[in-house]
């Protein structure tokens, strides 16, 4: 297969002399050239260089060389339609060369040495310099460090990555199981840093230094000691003194003098030891999430000194005082797990994270997925495997998001001997068990000082087996592991607190209210109502005009969408979500009203799900009269499956590929509120919740009324407390669901705190609820025997909405004013410049509003430049309008 590579003139070379001329400087390759080998030398290969792709990136796998290129693929067709399916992977069956020329202007000194440093190679590298064959990486986050003197000259050398095709079912690789197809290259490629780094004979290993939070923090403004710890080897043959010796800065203070240390040490030739010092931190200040307080961070700047004086090496890392800590409550024969931060209970309450399909990081892409974490209510995400670049943990700690991090499941990961579910991948053999430990140690290395981290996963759907789990939890010990280690993400083999039990596809809001499987109780580590289904914008981008009529035209297990999960998935088809659709709302007239009804149904699913688990926040625990099976278990954590895709898809999502935000965002928004009203789907009781650890008052009002605005039901609560952390009850809705109405009618909460409303909640409630047929449940849904009928919302009277909208600096507020009796349903508001829709961040949308109610919507753009901005109004039951912006 011929690839037309872009042609360059010269080989791409790096000065390094001026970029790390002394001691304890570090260079990141900063671009590599590539091109493709059809041998399988493990060592070198000739170099052809005349046709190399230059990656002008730091790191990157080899399809996303490609792609940057702009010759080979284009992004803007990749994705349409089956594009990617069309790729050839016949390039990708051979190894490929990434290699660069350094050159070293002026000579080393004394016992200078220059390292070479590895991030991340997937799955596995030859590394030379100048022909001479310096070592193999294997494991895609496995870092080695390797000292390359012997091999530099005066003028320049070549440095030579050779990479390997990747076998998910053998290799140590980055899988996606069924979130979405493979990369064409399967991920092989130098997809992290390389970095180079001259010292004075002892280096710190990896460039990791780590933090330990040594007393009790309380509520900060005390003085908290702390340890800083490091690795170090003495590259030289003979035995080193020098210090270990830095400083500790408040990252936010303008005095640069921080708090010292130093510590002695001596370190024989050849060794590696751990050093430490110890610092007092006077009036510490307290990291906290974002929902509940500041996120103060100091940062360490860490130096090895020789006993001349000499700077041999250096390294720094941010860090936050906070701590973290778990405890598991035995329910019968099962057990759930609950975090504290800082002391106080902390109900987890996330979404599963998704890298780029090609491994491509933007740093500036993860601000705005972090930004919608916060923007929703939400306070965690997961990254099931997918580790990222150490930005990302950065700004998780600056963001005040927190991350639960672990390796992922269905692949080489996972291949232990009582694992029946993946009968084609190979065992594990002692080399395995080296590289997963090497790669163990090189990420908590790194993730170990972050404040964001909650906690680390050893396995996804299955723990690891005893000898994995004694290397892993070893090496976590080793590097000063400061957060719970939890062996998997599911109770299988081994009570872990979590469960994996589903669903994956849609349920009914009500499922969440029971005490089956994946409902309200314990900690549901993932799981959701599989829905996400983009806006019609997003829509067009990725689908062909055929896919796009066989959304809405089709609805049996045959009519598969590549933009689903792969082909043999039980996700490939929409069949599950599309009945329940059409069962509830009737059949789709056409695709503008599909994709409205799947707002809908997105918008009811994400909202019950979160508001259902903070419901059940704190239930009591003496009530377990069913033997632990959900009745008395508090909901102690919920990550919905999941945050965001990899490549545009149809399902599984908050935030779409083009970081859109539709139906099943902001019924998230809406469930996940910091102080909130919500009702029970099964009984009809009111709760209020509180997320924040400070009691708040306020006043509940509730109001149910019928298709023509008739009211039906009128009550308010007034002096309402809401404790720290919790969810009460304060009323119920009577009469409730099938006892007392025959259509569709509109239930609105409100919770108002002098006169503010902080929560406003509104319902389309059937004459009866879904009824689910519990003993056909399978590990992915819980089939419906019969739907709720929605129908009746489908010829609601036309509304007048009168609409207004002001602009003030960065922020927009756009008023609806319901003009008539009849309530103006599901009412999506946005901006436009010039046609084109203005990225908004909302907040609140897709909004019921009730005859003669008036709600005022809030928001704020990134974008600064403006031309002629209108709000454009549309909803079930009103008509599309656009108006000027005053």
């Amino acid at each position: 297969m011929y690839l037309p590579f872009l042609l360059l003139p010269l080989p791409l070379t790096t000065t390094i002399a001026t970029l790390i001329p002394y001691p304890g400087d570090i260079l990141t390759i900063p671009s590599w050239l590539i091109q493709p080998t059809n041998t399988t030398n493990t060592t070198t290969s000739p170099i052809n260089t005349t046709n190399p792709i230059n990656t002008t990136a730091p790191y990157t796998t080899v399809f996303a060389a490609l792609l940057q290129n702009n010759r080979t693929y284009n992004e803007s067709t990749l994705f349409k339609s089956t594009t990617l399916s069309t790729i050839p992977l016949t390039p990708f069956q051979s190894p490929w060369l990434y290699y660069t020329t350094l050159h070293l202007t002026s000579p080393l000194s004394g016992n200078e040495k220059i390292i070479i440093t590895t991030h991340g190679i997937s799955s596995r590298g030859d590394i030379s310099i100048n022909s001479h064959y310096i070592g193999t990486v294997s494991g895609c986050y496995n870092g080695e460090e390797y000292d390359i003197t012997p091999y530099i000259h005066d003028g320049g050398y070549k440095l030579m990555i050779k990479v390997y095709p990747v076998d998910y079912m053998r290799d140590f690789a980055v899988g996606w199981a069924d979130w979405n197809p493979s990369p064409p290259d399967g991920g092989m490629g130098v997809w992290r840093g390389v970095n180079i780094r001259r010292v004075a004979g002892i280096a710190i290993y990896m460039g990791g230094v780590r933090v330990i939070i040594l007393d009790d923090i309380g509520e900060g403004n005390g003085d908290v000691k702390v340890r800083v710890r490091a690795d170090v080897r003495n590259w030289d043959d003979g035995p080193v003194t020098g210090w270990f010796m830095g400083r500790i800065y408040e990252q936010i203070t303008t005095d640069d003098k921080g708090v010292q240390f130093a510590t002695a040490f001596t370190l024989q030739g050849g060794k590696t030891t751990t050093i430490e010092a110890t610092v007092t931190i006077s009036n510490a200040k307290i990291w906290w999430p974002a929902a509940w307080g500041k996120q103060d961070m100091y940062s360490v700047h860490a130096n090895i000194t020789l006993h001349d004086g000499r700077l041999s090496d250096r390294a720094e890392c941010s860090f936050g005082i906070r701590s973290v800590t778990a405890t598991l409550t035995t329910h019968g024969e099962e057990k759930d797990i609950s975090f504290k931060v800082n002391g106080h209970p902390f109900h987890v309450r996330g979404a599963g994270y998704a890298p780029d399909i090609f491994l491509r990081f933007d740093i500036t892409r993860v601000r705005t997925l972090l930004q919608a974490v916060l923007d929703m209510g939400l306070n965690t995400i997961r990254l099931e495997g997918k580790l990222e670049h150490p930005q990302f943990y950065d700004l998780a700690g600056q963001m005040g998001v927190m991350v639960l991090a672990g390796w992922e499941c269905c692949d080489k990961w996972e291949a232990w001997e009582y694992n029946t579910d993946l009968p084609k991948t190979s065992p594990w053999t002692e080399y395995d068990y080296l590289t997963a430990t090497s790669m163990l140690l090189h990420e908590s290395i790194h993730l170990q000082p972050h404040p964001s981290i909650l906690a680390f996963l050893l396995g996804s759907d299955y723990p690891p087996n005893s000898h994995a789990n004694t290397l892993y939890t070893t090496t976590l010990n080793h590097t000063d592991w400061s957060t719970p280690i939890i062996p998997s993400a599911s109770s299988r083999i081994y009570p872990s607190g979590m469960k994996m039990l589903g669903p994956y596809d849609w349920v009914p809001p009500n499922y969440w209210y029971s005490k089956n499987l994946g409902a309200a109780y314990g900690f549901g580590s993932e799981l959701g109502a599989g829905v996400g289904t983009p806006e019609l914008p997003s829509l067009r981008r990725f689908l062909s005009e055929q896919e796009l009529d066989k959304l809405w035209e089709e609805n049996d297990a045959n009519a598969g969408m590549y933009h689903m999960s792969p082909t043999g998935s039980q996700f490939h088809t929409r069949e599950v979500y599309n009945s329940a659709l059409w069962g509830r709302y009737g059949v789709p007239r056409e695709l503008r009203g599909y994709v409205f009804l799947a707002q809908v149904v997105d918008f009811d699913a994400t909202r019950a799900q979160f508001e259902a688990f903070s419901v059940r926040q704190n239930i009591s625990s003496e009530d377990d009269s069913d033997g632990g099976r959900g009745r008395g278990r508090a909901a102690t954590g919920v990550v919905y499956w999941m945050l965001n895709s990899a490549w545009p898809s149809l399902h599984w999502q908050l935030v779409d590929y083009y970081l859109k935000r539709g139906g099943a965002y902001y019924g998230v928004k809406v469930g996940a509120r910091r102080e909130h009203v919500a009702v029970d789907y099964s009984n009809g009781d009111v709760y209020v919740i509180n997320h924040g650890f400070d009691t708040t008052k306020g006043m509940v009002v509730v109001d149910m009324v019928d298709l023509t605005g008739k009211n039906l039901f009128h009550k308010e609560v007034s002096k309402v407390e809401m404790g720290p952390t919790m969810s009460k009850k304060v009323t119920s809705v009577i009469p409730w669901v099938g006892d007392g109405w025959d259509e569709v009618v509109f239930l609105r909460l409100l919770l108002q705190k002098n006169g503010e409303v902080l929560s406003r909640n509104v319902y389309t409630l059937p004459p009866k609820l879904d009824v689910l047929n519990w003993e056909h449940s399978t590990w992915y849904t819980t089939p419906v025997s019969s739907y709720a009928n929605f129908t009746s919302l489908m010829e609601l009277s036309s509304v007048e909405v009168v609409v207004s909208g002001k602009m003030d600096g960065g922020g927009v507020s756009v008023t609806l004013e319901n003009m008539d009796t009849v309530p103006a349903w599901f009412v999506r508001v946005s901006l436009v410049d010039e046609g084109e829709e203005v990225d908004v961040w909302w907040e609140d949308n897709y909004v019921s509003v009730l005859g003669g109610e008036k709600v005022v919507l809030y928001g704020r753009m990134d974008r600064k430049e403006r031309r002629k901005l209108k709000v454009v109004v549309e909803g079930g039951n009103v008509r599309r309008g656009c108006y000027l912006v005053g």
